[in-house]
């Protein structure tokens, strides 16, 4: 009796050996970023959503930008201020969806959409995040940064909403204020979107 039972025992060690190896390992995760996919960052129902379709005109390097600047000047990101880069081609179009999505005003997030890929930037402060949109650039032909919104940080009474206000053209802002320019140096702390080629 006492065989057969260390028979038994000894029969089951391999079982439950192969059991635990065959178990998927602690600390190992599978993540997944397709669509619908809960685990990566999604733009809140709240957010603004912007489509974009820029025509190229000369062949070169496209960029689309995120840059900081306090009071006009530019803080460099620790990071990278590029949120999509590379080749164009003149008759090309640059197309991309952009949600601008403020969590409470305290935190600011920008989606940006290409095709099936998406890229993503966060920002935080302790007062509270608003926006303006740019007029566009007219002078398309030539090499520039042509910027399409600023955020900007503001407090409760919203003193810079009220200077920027007074700076509007039909709720957009003119192009010719770019970050160095006086206006904007009133701001402490404002981030632009912009495309360059």
């Amino acid at each position: 009796m006492k065989n057969v039972l260390f028979l038994v025992l000894f029969g089951l060690v391999p079982f439950f050996m192969t059991a635990q190896v065959r178990k998927k390992p602690y600390g190992v995760t599978t993540i997944t970023t397709s669509a619908g996919s809960k685990l990566a960052p999604a733009p809140s129902e709240m957010a603004l959503k912007y489509k974009l379709d820029i025509p190229i005109r000369r062949n070169g390097d496209f960029s689309l930008e995120l840059k900081e600047y306090r009071q006009g000047v530019y803080v460099k990101d620790l990071l990278d201020d590029k949120i999509i880069g590379g080749k164009v081609n003149e008759g090309d179009r640059m197309e991309f969806v952009q949600f601008l999505d403020f969590k409470g005003g305290k935190e600011f997030q920008l989606f940006t959409y290409v095709g099936t890929s998406m890229w993503y930037k966060k920002k935080n402060t302790e007062k509270k995040f608003d926006y303006v949109q740019y007029e566009g650039n007219s002078n398309i032909g030539t090499s520039f940064t042509c910027p399409l919104f600023l955020i900007y940080e503001d407090d409760e009474k919203g003193v810079c909403k009220k200077q920027l206000s007074k700076l509007l053209k039909g709720g957009k802002l003119p192009d010719k204020y770019t970050p160095e320019s006086e206006a904007l140096k009133k701001l402490p702390r404002f981030f632009i979107v912009c495309y360059r080629y």
